[in-house]
């Protein structure tokens, strides 16, 4: 014989819901934070070896900026 049907607690269901809504919210934020810090950092270090390759070069920022046409 099949069971019947256990009734749907919907109170219970969307309250549920809602939390891993909130749950889910908030772990993006804190991905969103850690892409931004890493992104950060690349910059930081790239900047850092386009300085580096500027200085070992002997010429002045300007000079390379006019190289490259800006």
């Amino acid at each position: 014989m099949a069971r019947p049907k256990k009734p749907v607690n919907y109170v219970e269901e969307l309250q549920k819901i809602e939390m891993q809504i909130t749950r889910h919210k908030s772990s993006i934020k804190e991905l969103e934070v850690q892409r931004k810090k890493l992104l950060e950092e690349k910059k930081s270090k790239e900047m850092g070896m386009l300085y580096e390759a500027i200085q070992t070069s002997g010429k002045t920022v300007k000079e390379v900026l006019s190289t490259l046409g800006t």
